[in-house]
């Protein structure tokens, strides 16, 4: 992978600001709640499928042209466009209203609680999750009080922040970069370089690379769920139990299918399971693999859109694709034999599988670490860089790092 990027390239976009933008953010926002709104009392589905498109239209505008800085405007875009064509999408196409569980735990603004407004609210915030409808994700009070839900999340939010920062660290470490100036290298030569002088063999590096850039991915889902949680729970308006984990241990999966259908985050499920369903006539494999057909496409829009980097095609749809095509072999298992992946087998091929689909993934991560993506985030912060420089163990954070040998 090249390293000739040139480090300005942000100073080349043009995104599109002005009134007409976020005329378009706020379509993103008022039509989905209308249609939530309007699926509270039943019925009406010819008007909830006229607004539709209005959503679909402001959804693509937003994600394709821009207008948030980049990057986070892409990560908006493909959000409310994943609001629109999953969650409004589906209650646009129902005739009857939601059937939530009654809440265990008491609101100290109950009367809010039973507003049509705060609930067609509700359903936009959280309905993707399909926390508390009747046959998805029950209620389930964990008996604490309010004050002890925002502790927790917050005390997460503290621990899971931290914890990014130490794996960015060790990222930027490896890279033989400041935080300000990118190493005039590729991944395949550092490496090269760095097993010369570890005598670590390169595949052994790209695996621990790999998982390490996965934990990164984790552990900020993480703080924005916590985050977001404390902030919903602290309002009053929003119970605890509303809030169950995002991820619920991936390493103790035993296969893909269970990694991706029960313990990692579910956010995407209404787009998938509707989406996918197109594929539903070419039989139950295909269209398991459709859901990743389309989840690749969805993050590459996420990130070409607001990182258009060389490789983030070929990078998502590898990842993504070798995944579906991972759970269609262990379709193919229990057809051929009855018996389905599980056990530590099951665990290691699940490792081995994603460890060898993710590299050009994580080749595009490190070439977006060469275009110098995280310039907010300053070595300082970093609790294990400044105990390994008081140790000796590593050079003073905010000086180059790692000796990188160009010769």
């Amino acid at each position: 992978m090249s390293h000739l990027i040139d480090p300005n390239w942000r100073a080349s976009l043009k995104p599109v600001t002005g009134s007409k933008f976020w005329l378009d953010v706020a379509g993103t926002i008022m039509i989905p709640y209308v249609i939530f709104y309007l699926s509270l009392f039943g019925g009406m589905r010819a008007l909830k499928l006229a607004l539709l498109p209005f959503g679909y239209i402001a959804a693509f505008r937003v994600l394709f042209l821009g207008g948030l800085d980049t990057q986070y405007s892409a990560m908006y875009g493909n959000q409310m466009f994943n609001l629109v064509a999953g969650s409004a999408t589906r209650w646009a196409l129902s005739d009857l209203p939601p059937d939530y569980q009654p809440t265990t735990e008491p609101s100290p603004f109950p009367t809010i609680r039973q507003s049509t407004a705060y609930k067609a609210l509700s359903m936009m915030l959280n309905v993707h999750r399909h926390v508390g409808i009747k046959g998805f994700i029950p209620l389930r009070s964990q008996g604490k009080t309010r004050l002890q839900y925002i502790r927790h999340h917050f005390i997460r939010v503290i621990i899971s922040r931290q914890l990014w920062t130490e794996f960015v660290y060790l990222v930027y470490l490896f890279s033989g970069a400041t935080y300000s100036a990118a190493p005039a290298t590729d991944l395949y030569t550092r490496m090269q370089d760095f097993q010369r002088h570890s005598g670590i063999p390169p595949a052994i590096t790209r695996t621990l690379f790999a998982v390490n850039i996965m934990i990164m991915i984790k552990l900020g889902l993480e703080i924005v769920w916590h985050a977001s949680a404390v902030l919903m729970i602290g309002s009053g308006l929003w119970n605890g139990e509303e809030f169950p984990r995002l991820i619920n241990s991936p390493l103790k999966s035993t296969s893909l299918t269970e990694f991706w259908g029960k313990r990692y985050h579910q956010l995407n499920r209404d787009t998938l399971s509707l989406w996918s369903n197109l594929f539903k006539p070419l039989g139950r494999t295909i269209q398991l693999f459709s859901v990743f057909l389309i989840s690749g496409v969805q993050h590459y829009t996420i990130y070409h859109t607001g990182l258009p980097i060389p490789g983030s095609f070929t990078a998502w749809s590898s990842l993504f694709l070798g995944c579906g095509f991972g759970i269609m072999l262990e379709r193919l298992w229990y057809k051929r034999t009855g018996r389905h992946v599980s056990g530590p087998p099951g665990l290691m091929w699940m490792l081995l599988w994603t460890a060898l689909i993710c590299q050009p993934m994580v080749c595009w991560y490190w070439q977006m670490i060469i275009v110098d993506q995280m310039p907010n985030l300053t070595p300082t912060h970093s609790a294990v860089g400044w105990i390994l420089w008081y140790t000796g163990l590593a050079p003073r954070p905010g000086t180059l790092s790692l000796h990188v040998d160009r010769s």
